[in-house]
């Protein structure tokens, strides 16, 4: 069923009446399949009807998922606010700095990437590309260059490594032309 989104759509509207106990997760995965299609409006309704038949029993992976489709369709503080509901995680709060750094809020993006940038796996490679980010903005090219560098070594985790490996050079030869015009850099 997994290459099959209508089919999971229609079976579990199905699921949903039959067996209202566990809505919660027919709802999720109903909205996933929508996600699938390009029905977006219709994944966060049942998103949202997810969330609210969850009770207690919230899903880290439909809050990441509401959280993630709102970010998407531009409603960043709605994605915000129900990442706020959810449990602390390494992907939240990457997402959180990431929604963050869209709103310009880069000390509070920083703060929300900063424990996730200790890890050295993708997530943690993710943290450090987006903190690189954040500080090649804010003209602190030497932090971006030096956090550019730690994303790229990190492992090969194809097109984060890549694009941390394009702005590292981006800012070596910014650099090195600088340094040729007598001006200093990084």
């Amino acid at each position: 069923m997994r290459n099959e989104p209508q089919k999971v759509i229609d079976e579990g509207q199905k699921f949903i009446e039959k067996y209202r106990a566990h809505s919660a997760e027919a709802y999720y995965l109903v909205g996933n399949a929508n996600r699938l299609t390009g029905k977006d409006e219709i994944a966060l309704k049942m998103y949202k009807n997810s969330l609210k038949e969850s009770k207690q029993n919230v899903s880290g992976k439909l809050i990441y998922s509401l959280a993630e489709l709102y970010a998407e369709t531009d409603s960043l503080p709605e994605a915000l606010s129900v990442i706020d509901r959810g449990k602390k995680s390494d992907s939240l709060s990457l997402l959180k700095g990431k929604i963050l750094m869209e709103l310009e809020d880069f000390d509070e993006a920083i703060k929300s990437l900063e424990p996730v940038s200790k890890k050295r796996d993708s997530l943690g490679a993710a943290a450090k590309l987006h903190m690189g980010e954040i500080k090649e903005i804010q003209g602190d090219t030497s932090s971006a260059l030096n956090l550019f560098k730690k994303a790229e070594s990190e492992g090969n985790f194809g097109e984060l490594r890549d694009k941390a490996r394009a702005k590292k050079e981006i800012l070596e030869n910014f650099g090195q032309a600088l340094n040729k015009k007598g001006k200093v850099c990084c």
